[in-house]
Protein backbone atom coordinates (compact mmCIF):
# COMPACT_ATOMS: atom_id res chain seq x y z
CA UNK A 1 0.00 0.00 0.00
CA UNK A 2 1.21 3.49 -0.88
CA UNK A 3 1.02 5.71 2.22
CA UNK A 4 1.22 9.51 2.06
CA UNK A 5 1.58 11.71 5.15
CA UNK A 6 0.05 15.17 4.67
CA UNK A 7 0.99 17.80 7.24
CA UNK A 8 -1.85 20.33 7.35
CA UNK A 9 -0.41 22.84 9.79
CA UNK A 10 -0.32 23.65 13.49
CA UNK A 11 -3.85 24.75 14.45
CA UNK A 12 -5.21 22.74 17.37
CA UNK A 13 -7.99 22.79 19.95
CA UNK A 14 -5.80 21.37 22.74
CA UNK A 15 -2.86 22.89 24.56
CA UNK A 16 -0.94 19.78 25.53
CA UNK A 17 2.18 20.66 27.51
CA UNK A 18 4.12 17.91 25.73
CA UNK A 19 3.23 19.06 22.20
CA UNK A 20 6.22 19.80 19.97
CA UNK A 21 3.91 21.47 17.45
CA UNK A 22 3.23 24.37 19.83
CA UNK A 23 6.88 25.43 19.56
CA UNK A 24 6.72 25.37 15.76
CA UNK A 25 3.46 27.31 15.76
CA UNK A 26 4.84 29.97 18.11
CA UNK A 27 7.93 30.40 15.92
CA UNK A 28 5.83 30.81 12.80
CA UNK A 29 3.60 33.38 14.49
CA UNK A 30 6.65 35.30 15.72
CA UNK A 31 8.03 35.37 12.17
CA UNK A 32 4.61 36.52 10.85
CA UNK A 33 4.19 33.30 8.85
CA UNK A 34 0.92 31.38 8.52
CA UNK A 35 0.73 28.38 10.80
CA UNK A 36 -1.70 26.40 8.66
CA UNK A 37 -1.30 25.43 5.05
CA UNK A 38 -3.90 26.65 2.57
CA UNK A 39 -6.51 24.40 1.03
CA UNK A 40 -4.82 24.74 -2.37
CA UNK A 41 -1.40 23.84 -0.95
CA UNK A 42 -2.82 20.69 0.62
CA UNK A 43 -4.75 19.69 -2.49
CA UNK A 44 -1.77 20.29 -4.76
CA UNK A 45 0.39 18.09 -2.53
CA UNK A 46 -2.23 15.32 -2.71
CA UNK A 47 -2.33 15.62 -6.49
CA UNK A 48 1.46 15.38 -6.73
CA UNK A 49 1.63 12.40 -4.39
CA UNK A 50 -0.87 10.42 -6.47
CA UNK A 51 0.74 11.51 -9.73
CA UNK A 52 4.21 10.44 -8.55
CA UNK A 53 3.29 7.19 -6.78
CA UNK A 54 5.03 4.27 -8.38
CA UNK A 55 3.00 1.45 -6.86
CA UNK A 56 -0.17 0.01 -8.31
CA UNK A 57 -1.30 -0.82 -4.78
CA UNK A 58 -4.09 1.10 -3.05
CA UNK A 59 -3.23 4.54 -1.70
CA UNK A 60 -3.73 5.75 1.86
CA UNK A 61 -3.41 9.33 3.11
CA UNK A 62 -2.71 10.22 6.74
CA UNK A 63 -3.74 13.76 7.64
CA UNK A 64 -1.61 15.15 10.45
CA UNK A 65 -0.36 18.39 11.87
CA UNK A 66 -2.18 20.18 14.60
CA UNK A 67 -5.78 18.96 14.64
CA UNK A 68 -7.21 18.18 11.19
CA UNK A 69 -10.86 18.10 12.30
CA UNK A 70 -10.96 21.78 13.30
CA UNK A 71 -10.07 23.04 9.84
CA UNK A 72 -12.99 24.65 8.04
CA UNK A 73 -11.89 22.89 4.85
CA UNK A 74 -11.47 19.46 6.42
CA UNK A 75 -14.37 17.82 4.58
CA UNK A 76 -13.27 19.46 1.34
CA UNK A 77 -9.79 17.99 1.83
CA UNK A 78 -11.26 14.53 2.53
CA UNK A 79 -13.44 14.71 -0.58
CA UNK A 80 -10.46 15.81 -2.67
CA UNK A 81 -8.35 12.94 -1.32
CA UNK A 82 -11.02 10.45 -2.39
CA UNK A 83 -11.49 12.10 -5.79
CA UNK A 84 -7.79 11.94 -6.72
CA UNK A 85 -7.42 8.28 -5.80
CA UNK A 86 -6.76 7.81 -2.10
CA UNK A 87 -8.62 4.67 -1.06
CA UNK A 88 -8.26 5.22 2.68
CA UNK A 89 -8.09 8.33 4.84
CA UNK A 90 -6.51 8.16 8.28
CA UNK A 91 -6.15 10.89 10.86
CA UNK A 92 -3.81 11.74 13.66
CA UNK A 93 -6.34 13.41 15.92
CA UNK A 94 -6.98 14.17 19.56
CA UNK A 95 -10.55 13.04 18.90
CA UNK A 96 -12.30 15.94 20.63
CA UNK A 97 -14.56 16.80 17.68
CA UNK A 98 -15.22 13.11 17.07
CA UNK A 99 -16.89 12.94 20.48
CA UNK A 100 -19.80 14.68 18.75
CA UNK A 101 -21.66 11.62 17.40
CA UNK A 102 -23.38 13.62 14.67
CA UNK A 103 -20.08 15.03 13.40
CA UNK A 104 -18.43 11.59 13.50
CA UNK A 105 -21.30 10.02 11.57
CA UNK A 106 -21.20 12.86 9.03
CA UNK A 107 -17.47 12.26 8.45
CA UNK A 108 -17.97 8.55 7.91
CA UNK A 109 -20.57 9.25 5.20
Amino acid sequence: MFVFDLKLGYGCNNKCIHCIMLLNKAERIKMNMPFNRTTDECMNEMDEAIKNKKELAPAKIIMTGGEPTIRTDFLELCNHAKSVGFDKISLQTNGRKLADKGYAEFLVK
